[in-house]
């Protein structure tokens, strides 16, 4: 899924370099390769709260490393996903591609995610990833062209 996420990343920020450079397009790849590698990172260490708590037997250490996980997903995969989602939004507002709906829903979602971290919410981060399910579908379903009208 990584590899999916780094191609994913990489073709939306060339289609969006390729019609405007600005430095949204570039917040967007910075932030979405940040977001994919605190994520990897962020699965290793359940990864071995999984293991240590099978092979140690000692549920306070998986614990830990729970709370740990759970703690990095807010601390560190937020800040890069809410600069993609700014990187994104700008240009899809100023230029309207993506659609500028999708730069919206950004903006409200990166502010969700703000407030995810402010808080220390887990649940609202999933409003992050849910608009970007929303943009790779987009951007999947139309052509640049299209959405220049």
């Amino acid at each position: 899924a990584s590899v999916a996420g780094l191609f994913f990343v990489g073709g939306l920020h060339q289609r969006l370099a390729g019609q405007v450079s600005s430095a949204g397009a570039w917040a967007a790849l910075a932030g979405g390769i940040g977001t994919v590698i605190a994520v990897l990172a962020g699965s290793a260490i359940m990864e071995a709260a999984a293991t240590v708590d099978s092979l140690a037997g000692d549920p306070q250490v998986a614990k830990a490393l729970w709370l740990l996980e759970h703690g990095f997903f807010n601390a560190l995969v937020g800040p890069p996903l809410i600069v993609f989602t700014l990187g994104i939004s700008t240009v899809a507002i100023k230029h309207g591609d993506p659609p500028r709906w999708v730069g919206w829903m950004g903006v409200v979602s990166a502010a969700g995610l703000t407030l995810n971290i402010a808080l220390g919410l887990g649940s609202l981060a999933v409003v992050g990833f849910v608009w970007v399910l929303v943009l790779a579908i987009v951007v999947t379903i139309s052509s640049p062209r299209e959405q220049h009208s």
